[in-house]
């Protein structure tokens, strides 16, 4: 062996004997300082038993600061363990939000290790009232829980919505979320979780709905998971059941069933589970204060109701003080004593003077987060915490944010999800209706119109359109309306007495108009039209107020600039007004039905018209008339001095499919 090969071989075991020194270094470092975290953590319980609290903090966040922020991946779980310490001490749960603050800024999580501190944020956020940025949380959890393998988190965040609606009073909205969970979370134990979890909640909606019979059926619903969960968890389900069903029973007037199941649960060492069921306690005594008035024990009933109202318990949300307090109410007026019945009413006032200013704050956050400045200074203007018209706009806010935006499993996204299915299928299709000049017989232009065949059923405007912009989805339908007309325009320009300045018009909101990134498409859509001779005419519909003015106005310029023909759609409807033909510059005026309707026996539509006859003759402005039926609807318009009227309605033509216009000829 040469002496060159001996010092390398020398130096390899140098390396690899330095690197396990390092590694078993590293290993020893680690080691103490996972004890060191623990005995932080063993300290601050101790120093809670002492009542030293100031102290107990100190260490806990000793120990949250032994954590680096790759661990917040790593060990997150060993972190929420340290942290939870935090919950034996009383009023301590806004220090437990603000130390997952300071984890999900850092913004180097992964997913898994984002979504489990989302959860436990949120969760934290109900308890405490803060329903907005709960709200908040499980929007993100959505949003990042997209694949399969983490539908238990995107199920656990949609009930942990109904827990939100439900605390809003809205038990509906709650039992809708909760009926359309429907994910399959390819886990056994984790999918037999999720559905107790949810069946629990649901429950408790129906029995608040006093729905006890589905109520019922869904506890039996529960005994098909039971088994598949650890032996501990399934005794907490065990009791929660058991509770419910003592709840039914009460509801129902089986008193005697109900106190032979609150006497099992009396013997059931329940009360320091886990945090996901601390709620325990109030539900118990809430449950058993209502035995004690079905069986006339007033005096035991009041007592346990002053327990919640005294907030012995954690975990006790509005509605249970709620629900206290109406307790004591029907109590105090079945005995005739009308002094402490008048006492609680004060009490539940003032109780209800101070959820609305919440309320109201929640409002200000909401706008503040959501808004413009100049939006925020408009709604605080209009926000009065004293009138319950605001505490309703509120709870809209929360219930539309719930119930419409983040369910995923809800209308918006499933209609998403089928608008694409019928795009990508071609179950969407166009019809065009022929505009007609009465004077010279002249096809002016042809308006596309979107239908759609679904199982062999047409489905109209009035149910599709609605769809499609609920669900924001109406600029890809343009897009995809334009992609027709281009690929059908020689079956188009087939039709027979088409005029020299023929076009083809489809509908567009001011909503798509004021999107910077949607006219950038179309003007480039715009240089493919002109190439292949085809004058576009955009309908603009009236279907919302004009967000940007400013905006618009010079969107539609440049649509203008790069060929596009404007028309004002339905004038005359809705938030239309005379001041549009001042706004916008635009080619085609089109009117509602409403005119053609109304003109004979309407002095004011009557001006109307002949105020938009001088307009058309003075500005040279084309005007359609929609919506004709009749003859003499037909010969009213052909009186009009300006020769720019036309007629689109089924005088002419009903809409024809793309295969009928080439045989379409104009009624003489």
């Amino acid at each position: 062996m040469t002496k060159r090969k001996v010092i390398i071989i020398i130096c390899l075991l140098i390396i690899v004997l330095g690197g396990s020194l390092y590694l078993r270094e590293q290993k020893e470092n680690s080691i103490e300082r996972v004890q060191e975290i623990y005995r932080y953590k063993a300290l601050a319980e101790s120093k809670i038993q002492e009542g030293a609290i100031q102290e107990a903090l100190e260490y806990i966040d000793k120990a949250f600061q032994e954590f680096t922020i790759s661990e917040y991946n790593s060990s997150y779980q060993s972190i929420w363990d340290i942290l939870m310490v935090l919950n034996k001490i009383p009023n301590s749960s806004y220090k437990l939000i603000d130390y997952l603050d300071v984890i999900l800024i850092t913004n180097q999580l992964d997913k898994d290790a984002e979504i489990y501190f989302l959860r436990k944020k949120a969760g934290l956020c109900i308890l405490n009232v803060k329903y907005i940025e709960a709200v908040e949380c499980i929007e993100e959890i959505l949003e990042l829980s997209e694949m399969p393998e983490q539908y238990y988190y995107r199920g656990k965040a949609l009930v942990d919505l109904s827990i939100v609606a439900n605390h809003l009073g809205a038990m509906e909205t709650a039992v809708e979320i909760l009926e359309n969970i429907q994910l399959d979370t390819i886990d056994e134990l984790r999918q037999a979780d999720l559905e107790i979890y949810r069946l629990l909640n649901l429950v408790k909606n129906r029995i608040e709905l006093e729905d006890y019979d589905k109520a019922l059926n869904d506890l039996g619903q529960i005994d098909r998971y039971i088994n598949q969960l650890p032996l501990e968890k399934r005794k907490e389900i065990a009791c929660f059941s058991t509770l419910n069903k003592a709840k039914i029973y009460i509801g129902q007037g089986q008193i005697e069933e109900a106190e032979v199941l609150l006497d099992e649960l009396q013997v059931s060492n329940i009360w320091d589970r886990t945090q996901a069921y601390q709620t325990f306690q109030t539900e118990y005594v809430t449950v058993l204060a209502r035995l004690y008035t079905a069986q006339g024990d007033y005096d035991k009933a009041i007592e346990n109701y002053k327990q919640i109202l005294e907030q012995r318990f954690r975990g006790s949300s509005y509605g249970d003080y709620q629900n206290a307090i109406n307790g004591i109410k029907e109590i105090y007026l079945k005995k005739g004593d009308f002094e402490n019945y008048y006492l609680y009413e004060e009490y539940w006032e003032k109780l209800g003077e101070k959820r609305k200013k919440g309320q109201a704050e929640m409002l200000y956050q909401y706008v503040d987060k959501k808004c413009e400045l100049a939006q925020m200074k408009q709604a605080s203007n209009r926000v009065n915490i004293k009138n319950q018209v605001y505490l309703v706009i509120l709870l809209g806010i929360i219930l539309l944010l719930t119930k419409i935006s983040l369910l995923p499993m809800g209308k918006r996204a499933y209609k998403q999800r089928k608008i694409k299915r019928f795009m990508k299928n071609n179950n969407y299709f166009l019809v065009y209706q022929p505009i007609v000049n009465p004077k010279t017989n002249q096809i002016m232009g042809l308006e596309c119109l979107l239908r759609l065949e679904d199982k062999g059923k047409m489905v109209y405007p009035n149910i599709l359109i609605p769809d499609i912009e609920e669900t924001d989805m109406m600029e890809e339908i343009v897009l995809w309306e334009i992609q027709e007309i281009t690929k059908n325009y020689s079956m188009i320009k087939g039709i027979e007495g088409y005029a020299k300045d023929f076009y083809v018009s489809l509908n567009i909101s001011y909503k798509e108009i004021a999107h910077k990134e949607f006219i950038d498409i179309l003007k480039k859509e715009a240089e493919l039209l002109r190439k292949r001779g085809i004058c576009l005419c955009l309908e603009l519909t009236e279907n919302t107020s004009i967000i940007d003015e400013q905006c618009v106005k010079e969107h539609i310029e440049e649509l203008i600039r790069v060929g596009f023909l404007i028309a004002i759609d339905d004038f005359g409807v809705e938030y239309s007004n005379i001041s549009l033909l001042d706004s916008f510059d635009f080619h085609k005026l089109k009117l509602d039905k409403h005119f053609i309707d109304n003109i004979e026996q309407s002095v004011v539509v009557q001006n109307v018209m002949k105020v938009i006859n001088e307009l058309s003759i003075e500005l040279s402005i084309a005007v359609i008339v929609e919506g004709v039926e009749e003859e003499w609807q037909k010969e009213k318009i052909e009186k009009f001095a300006s020769d720019n009227f036309s007629i689109q309605g089924y005088y002419y033509s009903k809409p024809l499919k793309i295969d009928e216009i080439k045989n379409y000829r104009v009624k003489e």
